[in-house]
């Protein structure tokens, strides 16, 4: 019997034409990393400009509490949506009935944080932070108001929609904070910012996605996909508390001026990783979940992403450990140099972490979350371990921790995650150690040859900072090219990166 109203029937549609799949997962990945590149770019020049305008501290009191607000905030968003996603049926009843619990769940966590707000202030013994939580607290809703309308559109592969609706919230977010702190609001344009953005793209969210919830029901498999949600947000807090714990050791530590910089350090090196694998994870879970019965088939589409990111990722890494701590000082101002030192010890983590985090991809698509928990919990301890270790030598120190950490964890998770399609580890090795390798090579080098060798290291310092960067950024790109092509005796990798890229974008596609 079909159970959905005539006027939502096409937002319910199964597809089951491999063909037809991949075509919308490539289109839709195209328009994802493009919009991301957009998005990244009004970020970037959001942060510079803020940087300018307002102090270490500011962000740094933003930071504690955001701490806080973006682990209820995903509520939904990491969960739900998944939820969506990997379920081959889905009908009106059951994404009404999601709806109105995710509406009840984001009311119940905006009036738990904001009750919560005097603690986190005593927490921190920085009585400001108190009125921040409160205001931050009503982005909650219109995350959770947003995510169900988001996963719909998600499942049913139009990534380009999505991807438009984020690029207009970011924008106007960001605009409206540079204009607040022209005003002198301080740490309040921050705060105003994350408001902004999230109620834009919930109202875009609605505008796109015709769909209107209807009455709840009581149905089976509304409710084990809620639970299903249940258990990927928890696998979410566990990651979340893996990546955010150190902002809450250096908050109560060190304060907020050394917050703030590791803050802006760390947003400005893990911005290329969650802009371009979170949004990337979503057209990979989709794809994916419809493959699991073609092994070949989803070896075959993985193996092309994990070979895209390292490709990628490892580049990223090579060239900002080379230039990363002249680049932030260029981009913040020279109060940040502090930042600039821990950008550092980021920066060789970057590709590492956006082949890491495919593991969440292989353990979703293949609908096994309670795997990922357990997963998370056994890193969780290791993480939390590198950060106590690099506690003591401050924001730099643990930074640096940071990096190791997803060294170490790297082939352990991607097995650990493959073993139910049966994936070994050479079939994650092979693809990517010519890349680590690369990495390693143009950094030693590099460190060698403009750092500690006195006649080309007095030659840059005749340079002003744009130069260096410029300078350095070409070389160890040089290098790097140089580096992967002799390791893999040729530009064979070289030629399917460059096919990727083609088959991604749309004007290639229009032309074949």
């Amino acid at each position: 019997m079909n159970r959905n109203p005539p006027a939502y029937e096409n937002y319910f549609i199964s597809y089951h034409d491999a063909l037809n799949i991949r075509d919308k997962a490539v289109k839709g990945a195209g328009a994802t990393i493009y919009s991301q590149l957009a998005i990244q770019g009004i970020t970037t020049v959001g942060t510079i400009i803020l940087a300018r305008m307002l102090t270490p501290e500011d962000f740094g009191l933003v930071t504690m509490v955001m701490v806080f607000v973006l682990l209820l905030q995903n509520f939904g968003s990491s969960g739900l949506t998944e939820a969506l996603i990997q379920n081959r049926e889905l009908n009106h009843r059951q994404a009404s009935t999601l709806f109105w619990l995710q509406i009840a769940s984001s009311i119940l966590l905006m009036i738990l944080l904001m009750a919560a707000s005097p603690f986190i202030a005593f927490f921190y013994k920085t009585p400001q932070l108190k009125f921040i939580t409160i205001i931050l607290s009503i982005s909650i809703f219109s995350s959770g108001a947003s995510a169900i309308h988001l996963g719909i559109m998600q499942r049913n592969m139009q990534f380009h929609k999505t991807a438009i609706i984020n690029l207009l919230g970011i924008s106007i977010g960001t605009v409206v904070a540079i204009g607040l702190a022209a005003m002198g609001a301080a740490y309040w344009s921050i705060v105003i910012r994350r408001v902004t953005e999230l109620f834009v793209i919930c109202i875009g969210a609605w505008g796109a996605c015709g769909w209107r919830p209807g009455i709840p029901s009581r149905e089976r498999k509304a409710l084990n996909m809620y639970k299903f949600g249940l258990r990927v947000y928890a696998n979410f807090m566990l990651n979340y508390f893996t990546r955010n714990i150190d902002k809450m050791l250096i908050g109560r530590f060190h304060g907020a001026h050394q917050l703030g910089s590791y803050d802006r350090a760390y947003h400005l090196s893990s911005r290329p990783v969650s802009q371009l694998t979170h949004p990337l994870a979503n057209v990979g879970i989709a794809s994916l979940s419809k493959f699991i019965d073609d092994p070949a088939t989803y070896q075959r589409y993985f193996s092309k992403v994990i070979f895209l990111l390292a490709f990628i990722g490892m580049w990223a890494s090579s060239v900002l450990c080379v230039a990363g701590y002249y680049l932030i000082i260029l981009l913040l101002g020279s109060e940040w140099k502090e930042a600039g030192k821990v950008f550092l010890g980021f920066s060789p983590g970057i590709g590492i972490i956006m082949i890491y985090y495919t593991n969440v991809w292989l353990h979703l698509s293949l609908g096994r979350p309670g795997r990922l928990v357990k997963w998370n919990i056994f890193s969780l301890f290791l993480v939390f371990a590198a950060y106590v270790a690099g506690l003591p030598f401050g924001a730099f120190g643990v930074a640096v921790a940071y990096s190791i950490s997803f060294y170490l964890l790297l082939i352990p998770a991607l097995c650990y995650a493959g073993k139910p399609m049966n994936l070994k580890p050479i079939f994650f090795f092979s693809p990517l150690w010519r890349f680590i390798l690369s990495f390693f090579v143009v950094v030693s080098l590099s460190w060698l040859i403009f750092f500690q060798y006195e006649p080309i290291n007095n030659i840059l310092r005749e340079f002003n900072i744009l130069i260096k960067v410029i300078i350095l950024s070409f070389l160890s790109t040089s290098l790097y090219l140089f580096t992967v092509i002799a390791l893999h005796q040729g530009v064979k990798p070289i030629n399917q990166f460059l096919n990727i890229l083609k088959e991604i974008t749309p004007q290639f596609r229009k032309r074949q």
